[in-house]
């Protein structure tokens, strides 16, 4: 049997595929960013960990739209 030295606190089912970026995890608090791609448009959502919830969702920009985020920073106050 193999231990886990980090065990999961919480499970997060999501609607679509996602991906994650080596800041999108808060680093004082309970709060993750998670990007995903809906009907061909990029989206952003934040998500409460401790809770599983989502907080809130933006559109990141049209769907002829070449941008993507490639980094992200928290503020203080998350």
């Amino acid at each position: 049997m193999e231990s886990n030295p980090f065990p999961a606190l919480a499970n997060a089912y999501l609607k679509n595929p996602s991906r994650i970026l080596p800041e999108s995890i808060c680093p004082d608090k309970d709060l993750v960013l998670l990007f995903s791609k809906t009907g061909g448009v990029d989206r952003i959502s934040l998500w409460n960990l401790s809770q599983g919830s989502n907080i809130w969702d933006a559109d990141l920009g049209a769907k002829s739209s070449a941008a993507e985020v490639v980094g992200l920073s928290w503020s203080p106050d998350g």
